[in-house]
Order: C-alpha cells, then sequence, then structure tokens
C-alpha cells in the first residue's frame, strides 16, 4: 500500500495512504467546481514550448503542428490574452512552460462552496433517508 512517512526529532511515523471506497463528495465537489471554473476570467497567458522529437523531421513536423494549433486558439477565441511562441530543440531537450494569471470574484468563490454544501448534504440525507429500517 501507498504510504506516507513522516520524520520528526523523535522518530518516523508512517501514515498508510487509503483511498476512500465510495465518497458522497465526488459529485457535489465536482459539480462546484465546474460552476466555479465557467466563472474564472483570464488575465494573462503564455505558452512557450521547445520541440524535441528526436530526429530533424519529426521535429519540425511536431513544431508546426503545435504552431498551428496555437494558432488556432488563438482564432477561435479571439479575446483570449494568448502570447505563444514555439521553437524547434534539434540539440537539447524539449520543454513546455505555461504560464498565466486566472481571476474570479469572491463571491463566486462562496456561491461554489454553498453549491457543495448543498448537494453535499441533501446527498447525505438521501443516503440516511433511504436505508431501510429493520423490524426487531
Amino acid at each position: 500500500r501507498p504510504a506516507l512517512r513522516l520524520a520528526a526529532g523523535r522518530g518516523e511515523l508512517v501514515l498508510t495512504i487509503r483511498r476512500p471506497k465510495s465518497s458522497l463528495a465526488v459529485k457535489p465537489l465536482r459539480r462546484a467546481l465546474f460552476f466555479l471554473a465557467k466563472r474564472f476570467r483570464t488575465d494573462q497567458l503564455a505558452i512557450a514550448v521547445n520541440v524535441d522529437a528526436g530526429d530533424a523531421r519529426a521535429t519540425v513536423l511536431l513544431t508546426a503542428l503545435l504552431a498551428g494549433a496555437l494558432e488556432t486558439l488563438g482564432a477561435i477565441r479571439p479575446g483570449l490574452p494568448l502570447k505563444r511562441r514555439v521553437t524547434c530543440s534539434f540539440t537539447g531537450a524539449g520543454s513546455l512552460r505555461l504560464v498565466g494569471i486566472f481571476s474570479t470574484r469572491v463571491g463566486n468563490i462562496m456561491l461554489a462552496a454553498l453549491l457543495f454544501c448543498r448537494d453535499y448534504c441533501f446527498g447525505r440525507l438521501r443516503k440516511w433517508t433511504g436505508i431501510p429500517s429493520k423490524t426487531s
């Protein structure tokens, strides 16, 4: 099993990491994050790609493909503040650097938290009332 080892001055503590079998919080969390993701605004986005595919032909083709994909993204979303740079690297390792600044209002974060709490509580209540009682 995966474990987390914590070292302290007095010794070590090993905590096993267990995945919960079924969690009621997954669906409400996914819904709240989707609600919040729709309300994020991109203030700045910079992509720098240095392509190295092993041989020169594959490197140039992959570079052209990535440059075309980023140009298409810029044409589809003209309001997106996207700075893009795609280069070939024939001698070194390839790299990808993605840097961005995103913002949202604090009220949207609070609404997402309330949406999560509401869905989570209703799910717990449905599970609790859906269990048939045993007669003695």
